[in-house]
């Protein structure tokens, strides 16, 4: 099976993870109830919409996230947004033979334990991916390794209706090649030039000025470094019922700017996540799940 979306990534810029998330939480979000610790300090949080999620890196220790941790993550921790994507694999290790084969230069596989586990084991398998195969943010395989692919996955529908991810736009001037170079890792299939469709997930990319002619100036500024990290702009969203989803979000301080097929939710300058919300009976979502891991709702 083909690599697809696990999630997506960025920091939280606030003085408490848990607090922060509560306010995801009140708007209806179905916000995971744990946190997990990151080397070099990092306390993470994750807001799910079905098998996938976002996650909020947030930093508990400054003085060991400031000594070990990379240029980019201390850029992004100042300046938040989405800058990460994690890409799943059934079989990382298989997925490395494959592309080493194919002529990618990958190195070696890696495992970590979660701290939080109470034994030793592997909880995550990894691969490292240089940014040139896929340009325009910070990306990673990763294996589950403890997970039981035979047990559906279930779902929770949030207050707020919303429960499912569908897709990323990304912002480039290349968007042809950006799509081509993506789909020669990842695989996939191009339903058009620079839409590519991955697994029950879609990746598009649109030029700045198609950006603003669909969606207005709903993302993220812009900023002056690591600009090849700054290309994913919204995060698609699915709600069975999107007049509460609006609602709700509206009654919990969420900006929200109505489209024709949904609506977007402006990004927050503590996270930097932009989104789109259109409506989707879950049943007809779950279709295009089942063919990677079954999905019920809870």
């Amino acid at each position: 099976m083909k690599p697809f979306l696990n999630h997506i990534i960025s920091f939280a810029d606030v003085p408490n993870i848990d607090r922060y998330l509560e306010r995801y939480k009140k708007a209806g979000f179905v916000v995971d109830q744990n946190t997990v610790r990151h080397a070099p300090g990092k306390r993470n949080g994750f807001v799910n919409f079905g098998p996938d999620y976002i996650e909020f890196c947030w930093v508990e220790n400054q003085s060991e996230f400031n000594k070990k941790e990379t240029a980019s993550h201390k850029f992004f921790q100042r300046n938040p947004r989405p800058f990460g994507v994690a890409w799943e694999s059934k079989n990382v290790d298989a997925f490395h033979k494959k592309a080493v084969k194919l002529g990618f230069k990958l190195k070696p596989t890696w495992s970590k334990t979660m701290k939080e586990a109470n034994d030793s084991n592997p909880w995550w398998t990894f691969q490292d991916i240089p940014q040139k195969y896929l340009p325009g943010a910070w990306s990673f395989m990763l294996t589950y390794v403890r997970r039981d692919w035979t047990r559906p996955y279930t779902v929770s529908i949030g207050k707020n209706t919303i429960y499912g991810l569908t897709g990323m736009t990304f912002i480039t001037q290349r968007p042809q090649k950006r799509a081509a170079t993506w789909q020669k890792l990842l695989g996939g299939k191009l339903e058009k030039p620079t839409r590519l469709i991955l697994g029950p997930h879609f990746l598009e990319w649109l030029t700045p000025a198609e950006y603003r002619n669909v969606h207005g100036a709903i993302k993220s500024p812009l900023q002056k470094r690591f600009t090849n990290m700054q290309e994913i702009a919204l995060i698609h969203l699915v709600a069975k019922d999107i007049h509460k989803a609006r609602s709700m979000l509206v009654r919990n301080s969420f900006r929200v700017q109505d489209g024709k097929n949904g609506f977007s939710i402006i990004p927050d300058k503590r996270d930097g996540f932009a989104f789109h919300v259109m409506q989707m009976d879950p049943k007809k979502w779950a279709k295009t799940r089942n063919s990677y891991r079954k999905v019920v709702f809870k």
